[in-house]
């Protein structure tokens, strides 16, 4: 699984280079204009997004065809790729880490626990996306899978943004602020189980497809 796992790293290393030039333009704009949560919001999303870069990549070399002549199952090809989204997710998250501290020194803006209660929801909302899009990509290929994948996410986006602008109307009352830093800080473990599901499903449509 390793080397699967190393083949995907050689593959995205290209767009790993521009992700970090991008960190960097974000990092510049964050201390200037004070949009520290939009840094990591990019870092942790861009960071497992490229999980489906590498679903593109196996797509555009016709690689499946040549990696199941391999001695490798069907099933560890799949489970390599949910340790490489795992890893990028992580690896962004703690990578961020210091970057968070360095920015609450200049800005007081956000306290640490604000930050890092954000870190925790989009690092969650990353995993969410990733047991959501790798089935599509699998099933449907990258390119219909975009289509497929922007609807799934744009439903419960304009379904949790409704509700957030009309909490007042409809009188619903929200948990206190304490709960919603246990929450926050729980959010990447509850997204274990989808994850969990995900791959599931995953390993039964890879066995079932032709190349």
């Amino acid at each position: 699984m390793t080397a699967l796992i190393m083949k995907d790293l050689y593959a995205i290393k290209g767009q790993m280079k521009s992700a970090i030039y991008l960190l960097l333009f974000f990092m510049v704009l964050a201390f200037f204009f004070d949009m520290g949560p939009i840094v990591v919001m990019f870092a942790v999303l861009f960071g497992s997004l490229q999980v489906m870069t590498s679903f593109a990549f196996d797509e555009m070399s016709k690689w499946d065809k040549y990696g199941l002549t391999l001695p490798v199952s069907r099933r560890k090809i799949i489970a390599s790729k949910y340790v490489l989204s795992l890893l990028l997710t992580i690896g962004s998250a703690v990578s961020l880490t210091p970057i968070i501290l360095l920015f609450n020194l200049f800005f007081r803006s956000f306290s640490t626990d604000e930050l890092f209660s954000m870190l925790c929801v989009i690092s969650a909302a990353a995993l969410l996306m990733l047991s959501v899009s790798i089935p599509i990509f699998l099933k449907f290929g990258t390119q219909k899978g975009r289509f497929f994948l922007f609807a799934v996410i744009f439903i419960p986006v304009f379904f949790t943004s409704f509700i957030s602008e009309n909490v007042a109307r409809f009188s619903i009352s929200l948990p206190s602020v304490q709960t919603l830093k246990l929450l926050a800080y729980g959010a990447p473990f509850f997204m274990l189980l989808p994850l969990m599901l995900s791959y599931l499903l995953s390993i039964k449509i890879y066995a079932n497809k032709e190349f």
